[in-house]
């Protein structure tokens, strides 16, 4: 209920450096770039994922993400985000770096 499969052009910005984070992204297909202070510093391919850190953490999104290629990415929107990581956390299948980053933030 709070997931949907999007198409997006190239040039399409999907999260921008600075603003509030309320979604997380998985690419499904294409490419999409990383780019922090106006420089490209990855390029991510299906399978990748992208918008965890302003979630986890309640902080400003660290970059950019634009679609390079067409894209089509899964967008999970923050509540969502929020089940899926508590019930990681229940079945104690969360990663340790992620419980402790968010641990620490609060």
């Amino acid at each position: 209920d709070h997931g949907r499969w999007l198409n997006v052009a190239p040039g399409e910005v999907f999260v921008e450096q600075g603003q509030p984070g309320d979604a997380f992204y998985v690419v499904g297909t294409g490419q999409v770039d990383v780019i922090r202070d106006e420089e490209v510093v990855n390029t991510l391919g299906p399978g990748s994922h992208f918008g965890e850190v302003a979630l986890l953490a309640d902080v400003p999104r660290t970059a950019t993400v634009i679609a390079r290629t067409p894209t089509r990415v899964f967008r999970l929107d923050r509540e969502g985000f929020d089940q899926v990581v508590a019930e990681a956390f229940r079945r104690g299948s969360l990663p340790q770096a992620v419980t402790v980053s968010r641990t620490s933030q609060h």
